[in-house]
């Protein structure tokens, strides 16, 4: 199957304005992800990434209408993920690919398709929409699809049944080991596009316009903040050193990468790993730099 991966474009300049420059543009790791997975699994896969393009809908719909061209509506899967910032951008898109060709499969995950499902499926903008955490159980429908099966009884979405009624199969998608993952697809979207710009909102980084690359090596979170979506019943999970020091080394070596952002949402929960990291990265003579949220460092230093 061909499945086509969208970062679609958001309404950020409305918003901040002239701040839309302190945004940098950074690779869709969670998209990469997605994509990683299904290669192994055989599929084609393409990523728009609309934010680093700058693209507009219109933009995107073209692209993406000569890929269905190209591969068949019966061979071609289209995923976008779906933030409040881009939400109605997505529903208008859905709905045009879906009026034009019902048989393209349109899956949306992400918080805001995650929370609006309801509304989603019922516009008929998308066929299915997945809670949690996507790789497995994205390629689990790319699966059934490819294979013209019913798809009703996979975790961890949200779609309508034959009565027209919206039906959610729980649990959530849920990766216990994340070191089965492989790494981000990188490889799919274009390198040149991503790093930090001449205004950047992260001073404690030496110089500007250094190789940014950026890397997740951990999910969820121990703590249950009422007013944060990261722990929503995920147990905190965290890359091995060996594989996160390995992820460092690819973006050094084949990226030239000169510093890496680490995203986790507290990086630093597990002391003993961040040794371990630090131990292993000093082993193979790394030289790439990187660093992380600030709040976790005050929370590593009190």
């Amino acid at each position: 199957m061909r499945v086509v991966l969208v970062n679609p474009p958001d309404e950020l300049d409305q918003v901040l304005g002239v701040g839309t420059e302190f945004i940098q543009k950074y690779e869709p790791l969670g998209i990469l992800f997605i994509a990683a997975v299904l290669i192994e699994a055989g599929h084609d896969v393409v990523v728009i990434d609309a934010h680093a393009e700058n693209l507009k809908a219109a933009d995107i719909l073209e692209r993406i209408e000569a890929l269905i061209d190209q591969a068949g509506s019966h061979f071609t899967v289209v995923g976008f993920s779906t933030l409040t910032c881009n939400g109605a951008q997505v529903f208008d898109m859905g709905q045009q690919i879906k009026n034009r060709y019902p048989d393209v499969k349109v899956i949306l995950g992400n918080i805001h398709a995650s929370v609006f499902a309801k509304h989603y499926l019922l516009s008929g903008c998308c066929d299915v929409v997945v809670h949690g955490e996507g790789e497995y159980v994205v390629a689990s429908l790319v699966e059934r699809f490819a294979d013209n099966q019913e798809y009703d009884d996979i975790s961890g979405i949200s779609l309508l049944t034959k009565d027209g009624e919206v039906k959610r199969n729980l649990p959530d998608g849920y990766i216990q080991d994340l070191g089965e993952l492989p790494f981000p697809a990188r490889d799919l979207v274009d390198q040149s596009l991503y790093g930090l710009s001449a205004i950047s909102n992260q001073p404690f980084i030496p110089g500007k316009r250094q190789h940014v690359k950026t890397i997740v090596t951990s999910r969820g979170c121990p703590y249950r903040c009422a007013f944060c979506v990261v722990h929503a019943n995920r147990k905190p999970r965290y890359d091995p050193p060996k594989k996160v020091v390995d992820e460092l080394e690819l973006l050094e070596k084949q990226y030239n990468a000169t510093y890496a952002y680490i995203e986790d949402s507290l990086f630093l929960a597990d002391r003993q790993r961040i040794f371990d990291i630090c131990d292993l990265y000093h082993e193979r003579g790394l030289t790439i730099r990187w660093g992380l949220r600030p709040m976790c460092v005050m929370w590593m230093l009190s």
